[in-house]
């Protein structure tokens, strides 16, 4: 049955995300022509329970609000971003570790200072604080460093 399409065929889950990516720019007129790496790695960790349905609402959702070509984090429902699995208990990826230890590295040399380190690593605050939860770092443990 098509809806436990999502369950037995992980793999396929990035080709119909694509494919109602396609069709929702289409109908609304959207730039949207791709997703950012961590959707990607987001829509195959999700455990999908409302299967093809949620995928398509989903990506519908995140046409809408998308600005620009590609679908980032920021485009997605908030419910699935708290829903989605945490870094402790799927293994990272080797860009994964790196990302973590360079977070790790810079948040020591700033002292816990988000700011410096979105700047040092030129992204946003917010890219650094999503990084934090995900990576499960404890910003409290780099305040007191001297």
């Amino acid at each position: 049955m098509i809806l436990d399409l999502i369950r037995e065929r992980a793999q396929d889950i990035l080709l119909l995300a694509e494919f109602f990516l396609d069709k929702f720019a289409k109908q609304y007129g959207k730039p949207a022509a791709s997703f950012d790496p961590d959707v990607v790695r987001l829509f195959e960790r999700y455990a999908w329970p409302g299967n093809v349905r949620e995928l398509q609402n989903v990506v519908e959702h995140a046409v809408i609000f998308s600005t620009g070509s590609v679908i980032s984090l920021n485009h997605l429902p908030s419910y699935l971003l708290n829903k989605a699995p945490d870094s402790d208990s799927l293994p990272l990826d080797p860009l994964e570790r790196e990302e973590k230890k360079m977070i790790d590295y810079w948040l020591q040399k700033a002292n816990g200072n988000v700011s410096e380190v979105a700047r040092r690593l030129n992204r946003s605050r917010a890219t650094i604080y999503r990084k934090i939860k995900q990576y499960g770092l404890n910003l409290s443990k780099y305040s007191n460093i001297d």
